[in-house]
């Protein structure tokens, strides 16, 4: 087991010097680890990575300020698959009352012998005593209650041991992935508290709220061919790498040997994609096509809030997005022979809506998916009418039709015991919804009202969410067209 980040630590056996790691990181840029060197964009500024003063037990002055803040130090051991990580959470009373616990949500405690949970400290070293880690949810009693608007620091210490498997928690064979790996702080409600939501058969459960992230990285005995793919730009320290993502829904990275990288610049972003040595063009194709739409998207739902975006081959089937990185299927890159018409393209346009409908506007994935995922279907579509109108008719038999979708497009994940019945109602239905939709108001309402849609959910303050209610309220802004025929057709739970 793994107790503590500054001396030297047993891992399965495996001495591992962790001082050698320097954390904090130093400003030194020489080390042993190496990353893909790529050409800079003349036009982009430099990022500047800068350190923030330490939080105090004060009122929150703005909105900014209020979003929590995750600082991390991991150590990753690419021999034993195994990663220690300290992490800080510094996180303000998000209710109207006075706060005495918080609740993390532990996704990777929901596999048993991923997730072993070493020390829990307050922010000034004190040792937390009243905590209980229970399935994916870590609860701790504060040891005085919070109030409005006060800030708090919790201290995690942590192993990760990535099961072998095809997931985006997993060591593949190929990869070691990063996603959904940390405890984190959900979403509160007044009405129902944390939002922790339970593990469903099908579907995304998560409900991650904005939050800003620091994050060092520091590989021991690094192969000089390990290449880190991940949610943010890094700057060098001496035996690693840094990473900083302000406004961020949550922050992933993969770790291979095997990653050949080609990048393009969207509107000044970054696009990196990241693909395995046997797909150099398919990496290609999926960086072209994220790039691209990426430019539609900002032109109909607005500007793209990080400096990079990545796209990562997966050993591991369909897709997975996080803020500022995405994961595609290696069968899809398999699978590609050049036609625009296919997965590859289609998903990489889709996971690409992602970081607007997921990330930007947010939404609870479990209980309101079609919000993130049928709009990100049909975000696909609008990629087709773009850049291939002469095929564009043909993505309806290619996507949709073929699987004569039925089911309420505002189901919940809970509805449904396998992965086609859930996709054909909330992705494929959700689709033909929106487009019949702007078949009745017409082009320049519809995309007028997506536009307001998604910079209403850009302006909400950290612990919002998009729900359906705003969504239609929304749209009554921009159309006295009666929907309620449609509303009927496609809807369970929204009344006319």
């Amino acid at each position: 087991m793994i107790h503590d980040l500054r001396g030297a630590t047993i891992c399965a056996g495996i001495v591992v010097f962790l001082a050698a790691c320097n954390f904090p990181p130093p400003s030194a840029t020489s080390g042993a680890i190496t990353t893909p060197t790529l050409h800079s964009d003349p036009t982009a500024s430099p990022i500047a990575i800068t350190s923030n003063p330490a939080p105090s037990a004060t009122p929150i002055a703005s909105e900014q300020s209020a979003r929590t803040r995750y600082d991390f130090n991991v150590l990753l051991d690419t021999a034993s698959n195994k990663a220690v990580v300290d992490e800080k959470i510094v996180f303000s009373n998000p209710s109207s009352n006075p706060l005495s616990e918080i609740t993390l949500v532990v996704s990777p405690n929901g596999t048993p012998g991923v997730f072993t949970l070493n020390s829990v400290q307050w922010g000034d070293g004190a040792k937390v005593r009243d905590y209980e880690l229970k399935g994916e949810n870590l609860t701790i009693s504060l040891p005085a209650d919070l109030d409005v608007g006060q800030e708090g620091q919790v201290l995690l210490s942590y192993q990760l041991d990535l099961p072998e498997g095809k997931g985006w928690l997993n060591n593949t064979g190929s990869q070691l992935n990063f996603g959904d790996w940390y405890p984190f702080l959900p979403v509160y409600k007044e009405e129902v508290g944390w939002m922790t939501n339970s593990r469903p058969r099908v579907g995304e459960h998560l409900v991650y709220d904005l939050a800003d992230y620091e994050v060092t990285l520091c590989i021991a005995s690094p192969d000089p061919g390990f290449v880190v793919a991940a949610s943010a730009p890094s700057e060098r320290t001496e035996n690693g790498w840094h990473y900083s993502l302000p406004g961020a829904r949550s922050f992933a990275f993969s770790v291979s040997d095997k990653f050949t990288v080609s990048e393009t610049y969207s509107n000044g972003i970054q696009i990196l994609s990241y693909a395995f040595p046997e797909h150099p063009g398919q990496g290609e194709v999926a960086r072209d096509v994220t790039g691209d739409a990426l430019s539609l998207y900002e032109e109909r739902y607005g500007e793209y809030p990080h400096p990079s975006l990545s796209v990562v081959e997966a050993d591991f089937p369909d897709g997975m997005e996080y803020d500022g990185l995405f994961f595609l299927g290696k069968s899809y890159y398999q699978q590609y022979a050049g036609d625009p018409l296919s997965y590859l393209p289609a998903i990489a346009a889709h996971e690409t809506a992602h970081q607007w409908f997921y990330g930007i506007i947010g939404n609870d994935p479990a209980l309101q998916p079609w919000l993130d995922e049928a709009m990100a279907t049909y975000s696909e579509l609008l990629y087709y009418e773009r850049f291939y109108p002469e095929i564009a008719s043909n993505w309806w038999s290619f996507r949709v039709d073929p699987y004569f979708p039925r089911g309420a497009v505002d189901s919940t994940v809970y509805d449904f015991g396998g992965f086609r019945p859930y996709v054909n109602a909330v992705y494929l239905q959700g689709a033909q919804f929106l487009d019949d939709l702007r078949e009745v108001v017409g082009d320049e309402v519809f995309y007028t009202f997506l536009r307001d849609y998604a910079e209403q959910g850009r302006q909400r303050s950290p612990g919002s969410l998009s729900s359906t209610l705003d969504f239609f309220e929304i749209l009554t802004n921009h159309t006295n067209k009666d929907i309620s025929g449609l509303i009927r057709e496609y809807f369970a739970n929204v009344l006319p």
